[in-house]
């Protein structure tokens, strides 16, 4: 059973991958938004070491402004950027590569996780159902869904205190 489990998992991983890395070229990359920060975390991380996380953490708590950005102080992101760098070059690209590697991981700890508390099927299905949840966000063709009823607005909802379960019963 478990050589099984095995590779229905490496089936997972490999159908997540086939379904995500065909849609990394189309995402843009913007300077000014959390990726454009992060790669620059872990490219000057690549090149001065790890002393550049406090020179990184300094200059981001002298200036307010950066407040709304996000801080240098999510260490196995910038590192697991930094190492991509050194693999694949300081570029959106490596950064895109960290994030699929932590979609997978995930998928796997899910599966085991799970497999573990629950059994193989709650483990497996888990697996396969995190994995279709992008695929499926992502489709260009997917329609929206509007909620709505055919029944007049209800009565506004009321907040009532009551001393104990009898009393909320009633």
């Amino acid at each position: 059973m478990r050589a099984r489990s095995g590779i229905l998992l490496g089936a997972v991983l490999f159908l997540a991958m086939a379904a995500v890395v065909p849609t990394l070229g189309e995402v843009k990359f913007f300077a000014q938004a959390d990726e454009g920060y992060y790669l620059r975390y872990a490219s000057q991380v690549r090149q001065e070491g790890l002393p550049a996380l406090a020179a990184l953490a300094r200059e981001y708590l002298q200036e307010p402004q950066r407040r709304f950005f996000p801080p240098p102080v999510r260490l196995l992101a910038i590192g697991a950027g930094a190492a991509a760098a050194g693999i694949f070059g300081s570029s959106f690209r490596s950064l895109q590569l960290v994030s699929l590697g932590s979609f997978l991981a995930l998928l796997v700890v899910l599966f085991f996780g799970l497999r573990r508390l629950f059994g193989e099927r709650v483990g497996l299905w888990t697996a396969l159902l995190a994995a279709a949840s992008g695929v499926i966000a992502h489709n260009r063709v997917r329609k929206g869904k509007m909620l709505w009823t055919t029944h007049d607005a209800g009565a506004p909802l009321r907040l009532i205190l009551s001393g104990d379960e009898q009393a909320e019963g009633d």
